[in-house]
C-alpha cells in the first residue's frame, strides 16, 4: 500500500507507522439477492420488515469490510431496532397528519420534532456503535446530549428564523396563506441558510468523530469550518457549471431530432420538459451530492488521527462523480435493477481510498470501559441517524 503523503519515508517518526491493509469484499451478484430479498419482504410487510433489513444489509456490509485482515462486525438486534422504526413512523406520522388539523398545530408538531431530533440521532450513533466490533472488541460512542443539540444547532436556526421572519412581516401564514415577505427578507433568509450549511456540517462532524471509542483509542479531528465552506462553494460552482453544459447539449440534441423528424411544437416542449427535469436530477442531484460526499470523505479523514491509530483519504472526487452518474443512469435504465450493483461499486471505490496506519502492534489492543455507554441497548435512534443521511462517518 502506498504510505500517505505526510508519511514521509525518510522521517524517523513515521517509520514505527504500519499499515492496515483496508479491502472491501462485497460483490454486486451476492448483495443483489440480498437486496432483492430486503425489498420483497419490505413490501410484503408494509415496510415492517425495514429494521431487519437494515440489520442484513448492514452485517454484510460490515463483514465483507476488511482492516487489517479482520472484517468489521454488526451485532444490531432487529427486534430492537423495530421498536425505533415504529418510533420514526409515529412521529413523522403524526408530524404529516398534523398538516390537516390546523396551521397551529402543524407549528408545534414540527417544533416539537425538532426539539426531540437531536436525542434520536445521539440515541442511534450510540446504538450503531455499541453493536460495531473489529477485531472482537466493541466501538462506542461518548459524546452527550448537550453536544448532540449543540451540532444541531446551526442548522435548526433558518427554519426559525424563517417562520420568525414570516410572522412578522405576515401574520396571516398562520392562516396557512403563503407568506408575502419583502426581498430584503428572503435575502436574509438565504444568506443565513447559506452560511450555516457549512458550519452545520463541521459541527456534526466533529461532534460525530470525537465522540467515537474503541480500545481506549479517543480521536482527534482538526477540520475547520472554512474547509466545509470551500467544498461547498466548489460544489456549487462545478455543479451549476455542469448542469448549464449538460442542458445545453441535450437541448441541442433534442432540438437537432425534432427537426430531423419534424416534431410539432407541443411534442417539442414536452419533450423540453421531460429531458430538464432529468437532467437537473441527474447532473444537479447525483452529481453535487456525489462530490459533497466525496469531498466530505477527504476532509473527515484527513483531519482524523489518534495517539496510535491514523487514516487518510485519498478518494478521488472526478472519478466518484463520474461512478455515480454513470450508476443512477444505469440504475433509471433498468428501472432500479441495477441499484444493489451501484452500491458495492460506490462502497468499494470508497473503502479503496482509505488507508490506515497503527503505531503499535493490534495484537496488543484491548477492551477498556468507555464512561458513560454501559447499558445501550435501546435503538430508538438508530433509524433517525438515516434520515438526513447523517450516518457515523463511513
Amino acid at each position: 500500500m502506498t504510505a500517505p503523503p505526510h508519511f514521509t519515508p525518510t522521517d524517523p517518526e513515521a517509520l514505527r507507522w504500519r499499515p492496515l491493509t483496508v479491502r472491501f469484499s462485497a460483490t454486486g451478484a451476492e448483495y443483489a439477492r440480498l437486496w432483492q430479498v430486503n425489498l420483497f419482504l419490505t413490501l410484503l410487510t408494509l415496510g415492517l420488515y425495514l429494521p431487519f433489513a437494515k440489520a442484513r444489509r448492514l452485517r454484510y456490509l460490515y463483514a465483507h469490510t476488511w482492516v487489517g485482515g479482520h472484517p468489521l462486525g454488526f451485532h444490531g438486534n432487529p427486534w430492537r431496532m423495530l421498536g425505533g422504526h415504529l418510533t420514526m413512523v409515529v412521529l413523522f406520522g403524526g408530524y404529516t397528519l398534523s398538516g390537516y388539523a390546523s396551521t397551529w398545530v402543524y407549528v408545534a408538531s414540527a417544533v416539537a420534532l425538532a426539539l426531540i431530533w437531536p436525542a434520536l440521532w445521539r440515541a442511534g450513533l450510540r446504538y450503531r456503535l455499541a453493536n460495531t466490533r473489529w477485531r472482537g472488541l466493541r466501538f462506542a460512542f461518548v459524546g452527550d446530549l448537550r453536544g448532540a443539540y449543540r451540532a444541531m444547532l446551526p442548522w435548526t436556526l433558518p427554519p426559525v428564523l424563517f417562520g420568525v421572519s414570516a410572522l412578522i412581516c405576515a401574520p396571516n401564514t398562520l392562516a396557512g396563506e403563503t407568506p408575502d415577505l419583502p426581498a430584503w427578507v428572503w435575502a436574509l433568509n438565504i444568506a443565513v441558510f447559506c452560511a450555516a450549511l457549512p458550519l452545520g456540517l463541521a459541527w456534526v462532524k466533529r461532534y460525530q468523530t470525537s465522540g467515537y471509542r474503541w480500545a481506549g483509542l479517543v480521536p482527534h479531528i482538526e477540520a475547520s469550518t472554512s474547509a466545509y465552506g470551500v467544498l461547498m462553494l466548489r460544489v456549487l460552482g462545478l455543479g451549476l457549471l455542469g448542469l448549464v453544459v449538460a442542458l445545453v447539449l441535450v437541448m441541442g440534441v433534442l432540438y437537432g431530432v425534432g427537426e430531423l423528424f419534424q416534431l410539432s411544437r407541443a411534442t417539442m416542449g414536452t419533450l423540453f420538459s421531460v429531458a430538464a427535469f432529468c437532467t437537473t436530477y441527474w447532473v444537479g442531484l447525483v452529481g453535487t451530492s456525489a462530490q459533497l460526499s466525496a469531498g466530505v470523505q477527504n476532509i473527515v479523514w484527513n483531519a482524523t488521527s489518534a495517539p496510535t491509530l491514523r487514516v487518510q483519504s485519498s478518494l478521488d472526487v472526478a472519478g466518484y462523480v463520474w461512478l455515480q452518474l454513470k450508476n443512477w443512469l444505469w440504475v433509471a435504465l433498468t428501472l432500479g435493477l441495477y441499484r444493489p450493483y451501484a452500491w458495492v461499486h460506490a462502497q468499494r471505490m470508497r473503502w479503496a481510498a482509505i488507508q490506515v496506519q497503527a503505531s503499535e502492534d493490534p495484537n496488543g489492543w484491548r477492551q477498556t470501559p468507555t464512561p458513560g455507554v454501559k447499558g445501550v441497548k435501546g435503538a430508538q435512534g438508530e433509524m433517525s441517524g438515516d434520515f438526513f443521511g447523517l450516518d457515523v462517518g463511513w
